[in-house]
């Protein structure tokens, strides 16, 4: 059985789901946290639950700390979503594919 980590405030939809179960297989756990958390508060998560997969919606830098050098070593996965816009309305998200997140560079310079 694979154990998924999920750590978002958006519940998982049955599309995401049957890609979960299609990519890992249908024997599945899904373990979800919707609460803010920070790199440290993330691994402490991972130690708690002990996930094969982590599925997150983090900033970009956060990423890149956890996928680093310094990181965790379970695979990170993002969902990719369409947006719909609608006037008057909230805009709505459709679930794509997931992105196995491999690296995340962030390169700066001075101004």
């Amino acid at each position: 059985m694979a154990k998924i980590l999920r750590i978002t405030r958006h519940p998982v939809g049955e599309e995401q789901i049957a890609e979960l179960k299609r990519i890992y297989g249908s024997d599945l756990e899904i373990v979800e946290v919707a609460e803010q958390v920070d790199a440290a508060k993330v691994k402490q998560l991972i130690e708690e639950y002990v996930p094969d997969v982590l599925e997150a919606t983090l900033p970009m830098s956060m990423v890149a700390e956890l996928t680093g050098p310094k990181g965790i070593s379970i695979p990170l996965i993002r969902a990719k979503m369409r947006r719909e816009e609608q006037e008057g309305d909230p805009t709505i998200f459709h679930f794509e594919h997931y992105l196995l997140v491999k690296k995340v560079e962030v390169v700066t310079e001075v101004l």
